[in-house]
């Protein structure tokens, strides 16, 4: 990309993350590119994917100067027979939603290639950065992944639109399920103390706890300017006594980096989902711990994710559904 920048060909505007949060890198073609494309006829029918490209990811986190952020490197890994399995199955599931009828309505604001499809799966390695395939194996790819979610309403399957159901409270209800406990009854993110307006914020503080690799005793990280904050008054040991004092069974799952094990979980149950869709040729997005669906395939795929989760867990998980507003 650099090269390409360097001879003008391309505008590459690099990215950064900062206390205040961060940009992605991003390139667009220059007017030169934009003109040797025209004068050479070339159109969005030339390009497509590699035949047999590798779906199966591994990365690990590298932080290259104390102070400086750290960042993910693709690492190689020794070859297995689950990993050729796992390999098979999303290859399978890939070529089912590359014949699917999913199109993008014009909404103004950009194109948006939804024949870019192919999902991979980005495992993780250990504390001793060896690739592990029990850690993570989220499900990345597709064009709806990173669509900004007002526009989601104008993707259309099949000809309708669609609706979002994604599972309530999956990493808290994961992490229940890994010590062998039923949640209690109940919204799992209502703390004693905490009124209610700001559960965006204690959804954010729980799952950080969950997710630190650490016991944190004091400041949360350091949030972007739109992320939900909780009152100054509720500091790292005050929360964590309320969550506790309504969880007390996840007094051990806090502070030991469950996010990668719990990813797996859920990429585990979302490949079982689109495993039992594909079997009744019925095609689905999925959006990490969602999906989009047609919207009058809703209330099929809902009873679908719930079985699916509660074989792989033993655990009931719900299921929240939300109708997209319909574009026209």
């Amino acid at each position: 990309m650099a090269a390409l920048d360097a001879i003008g060909w391309l505008s590459l505007e690099r990215g950064y993350r900062d206390r205040s949060g961060g940009v992605a890198s991003s390139i667009a073609p220059t007017a030169v590119l934009k003109a040797k494309v025209t004068e050479a006829g070339i159109s969005l029918t030339d390009f497509g994917r590699i035949e047999g490209e590798e779906v199966i990811l591994f990365s690990r986190k590298v932080v290259t100067t104390p102070d400086g952020p750290a960042r993910k490197e693709l690492v190689e890994y020794q070859d297995t027979a689950t990993l050729r399995d796992h390999r098979d199955t999303l290859r399978s599931l890939n070529a089912f939603q590359a014949q699917a009828d999913i199109t993008f309505l014009d909404d103004g604001l950009g194109m948006v290639d939804l024949q870019n499809r192919v999902q991979r799966r980005h495992f993780l390695c250990d504390a001793e950065g060896q690739p592990d395939a029990s850690l993570g194996g989220r499900l990345y790819g597709g064009a709806w992944q990173n669509l900004q979610r007002h526009r989601r309403g104008h993707i259309r399957i099949e000809g309708g639109p669609v609706t979002l159901l994604d599972y309530s409270a999956m990493a808290p209800r994961l992490a229940y399920a890994s010590v062998g406990v039923e949640p209690p009854p109940g919204d799992i993110y209502a703390l004693p103390g905490i009124d209610p307006e700001h559960r965006e914020a204690v959804k954010k503080a729980f799952n950080t706890l969950l997710c630190d690799p650490f016991t944190r005793k004091r400041g949360w990280p350091q949030p972007e300017d739109s992320d939900p904050r909780l009152p100054l008054a509720w500091s790292v040991p005050r929360f964590r006594d309320a969550l506790l004092s309504r969880h007390p069974a996840l007094s051990h799952c806090l502070g030991r980096g469950l996010a990668k094990q719990l990813q797996n979980t859920e990429s585990l149950i979302l490949i079982e989902v689109m495993r039992e869709m594909k079997s009744r040729a019925v095609p689905i997005l999925t959006i990490h711990d969602g999906l989009l669906c047609q919207s009058p395939k809703a209330s099929e795929i809902e009873v679908v994710m719930k079985e699916a989760a509660q074989s792989i867990t033993s655990f009931n998980i719900p299921v929240s559904v939300t109708h997209l507003p319909a574009a026209v």
